[in-house]
């Protein structure tokens, strides 16, 4: 606890006395001088006066209050490292002293830039990016126009001429076929087959067109385009149009 007695001031130095009379004391009924006392009177002022200034109070130290370290106090000042208190984050530090865990890793700008090229699982609607679906691809796939491609000609038929060269191509979901034959010498034969995106899916394409004149008049051709991708003159209306140099035109189209 602080002093709170009034310290007795004692300012007059007086003088010692010797230090045979220190070893012995004062006698009884001595009477000692008025210096020796004095020097008593002072030396103890002094040394209260020290105690007052300078000892440190019991009571123990808050964080606001002065006063005495516990013990438990003391251990832990006597934990911190020598410095401790001089330490400065960096304001960088490597990569590698970090540990990656399987869900805490780093990621390369390489990985990054791959990432960022890769679109949001969400469907793309009408009004929002996004992934096409399978089925939007398979309609978009159907709606391409492929170039023209010369048909593979069978049983000995030919092309009519240089500028009816037997042809095929899909415009979007529709097949056309162009061109004219030759050397179809019976019922029922096999010009050429489609490949297999081209060929319909439901039922045989039939239809009729105008072949060589016969007498003035044109004769009729009935081919069939079927299931298979086989092109078949199925019938004419003149048997004579079964032989080479009559021309049979392929010219038709259809919807898959």
């Amino acid at each position: 606890m602080p002093f709170t007695q009034v310290l007795p001031v004692w300012n007059a130095v007086g003088s010692a006395p010797p230090e045979s009379k220190k070893s012995i004391g004062y006698l009884p009924d001595e009477h000692p001088p008025a210096g020796w006392w004095n020097w008593q009177m002072n030396l103890t002022y002094l040394a209260l006066k020290d105690l007052q200034t300078n000892a440190a109070d019991k009571t123990p130290v808050t964080t606001s209050v002065n006063g005495l370290m516990t013990a438990a106090d003391k251990v832990k000042l006597n934990g911190v490292a020598t410095g401790a208190n001089n330490y400065v984050h960096p304001a960088t530090h490597p990569a590698s002293m970090i540990v990656e865990t399987s869900d805490k890793q780093f990621i390369s700008g390489t990985q990054l830039t791959y990432l960022s090229e890769k679109a949001d699982k969400t469907e793309a609607t009408q009004t929002a990016s996004g992934l096409m679906s399978k089925e939007d691809k398979l309609y978009i796939e159907k709606l391409k126009n492929t170039p023209w491609s010369n048909l593979t000609l069978q049983n000995g038929v030919k092309s009519f001429n240089a500028n009816s060269t037997p042809q095929y191509r899909k415009v979007g979901n529709t097949v056309e076929i162009r061109g004219a034959v030759t050397n179809v010498l019976a019922i029922n034969t096999i010009v050429a087959t489609l490949p297999l995106d081209c060929r319909p899916l439901l039922q045989t394409h039939n239809y009729a067109q105008n072949g060589s004149n016969v007498g003035g008049t044109a004769t009729i051709i009935r081919v069939a385009v079927n299931l298979n991708g086989e092109i078949t003159i199925d019938g004419v209306s003149e048997p004579t149009q079964y032989q080479d140099g009559k021309w049979f035109p392929l010219h038709t189209s259809y919807g898959l």
